[in-house]
């Protein structure tokens, strides 16, 4: 029966949000992620690892982790990265692999306006033999394992300095078995659709021991209800972050960060279910992250939005 809800709630989810594509509590420490014209933009090389584990205590809830990489390369004016992620729902496993690049036009020592592309793909493998079922005749049961790959290419731009960032993103250009005119009809391939992505960020410094960041992530999907993410976050010397976010389906999170000589981050986040959803997942949702800066060159300051 548990089984049976979770499917239930999964596919409510998708029809009632078109949510899907990665969704992550740390949205602000993993913009490139969401939008490759953020690649390289805090001016150092960065390793970011994540792992998410949704709905704790129910079966079949979404698993997701990988590797985020990005580098500036400031005497082209661009950015280089890519990231690998997985995400384990139900019967279905979903890799994405991407290589990022940003080019950044200046208009100041300071401001900045990027335009970025990411290309790659979707690597889905659907275990039909993982789904609990009833009818020992089913057809779709002895459909076994299937595979398929499917291309991404996403696009944003960002308009950023070392106190704001403002962009605007479609991590997925191309729809999948979708009505829309940019689609591409593939069989035995679920519905992929494209999102829109709104973010925005700044850092107050409130004095010389402590820094507030707040961020946001609107998302749009087309015939579905629009999102918004929101947090803010207190830094006391750079050193040690308490921050708190709420998203607009209903649920609150709490995180805890700190930062090793402005090079280690480790972060915990605890998401919890505001909606009906509580009911069957008392355990919320946990995530951490470890992100790896290396050290500004020369007196160059360290955005860290």
């Amino acid at each position: 029966m548990r089984i049976l809800i979770v499917i239930c709630l999964v596919a409510f989810s998708t029809i009632a949000t078109g949510q899907q594509e990665y969704s992550f509590t740390h949205y602000f420490q993993t913009n490139s992620f969401y939008n490759p014209a953020s690649t390289g933009s805090e001016h150092t090389q960065n390793i970011v690892g994540l792992f998410r584990k949704q709905w704790l205590g129910m079966e079949g809830t979404p698993t997701t982790g990988g590797v985020i990489y990005e580098n500036e390369l400031e005497k082209y004016n661009m950015g280089v990265g890519g990231y690998v992620f997985t995400d384990k729902i139900g019967a279905t496993l979903l890799t994405t692999v991407t290589a990022n690049y940003a080019y950044n036009l200046r208009f100041n020592n300071e401001l900045r306006l990027a335009f970025g592309i990411d290309l790659g793909a979707d690597f889905i493998n659907t275990d039909y033999s993982r789904l609990v079922y009833w009818d020992q005749n089913d057809a779709v049961i002895g459909n076994g394992t299937v595979n398929n790959v499917l291309p991404k290419v996403g696009v944003g731009t960002q308009l950023y300095n070392d106190k704001f960032y403002v962009g605007l993103a479609v991590p997925r250009v191309l729809n999948i078995n979708t009505w829309d005119f940019h689609t591409l009809n593939l069989e035995n391939v679920p519905m992929l659709v494209s999102h829109y992505y709104l973010s925005a960020g700044y850092n107050f410094e409130l004095n010389d021991q402590f820094d507030l960041k707040a961020n946001t992530l609107l998302k749009y999907t087309s015939h579905v209800t629009p999102q918004a993410d929101i947090n803010a976050t207190c830094t006391y010397n750079k050193l040690i972050g308490f921050g708190m976010g709420y998203k607009s389906l209903g649920f609150a999170s709490a995180y805890l960060q700190y930062t090793y000589d402005q090079t280690v981050m480790i972060s915990y986040a605890y998401d919890m279910s505001l909606n009906p959803m509580r009911e069957y997942s008392r355990g919320g949702t946990h995530e951490i992250m470890i992100k790896y800066t290396l050290k500004p060159k020369g007196n160059k300051s360290n955005s860290k939005i």
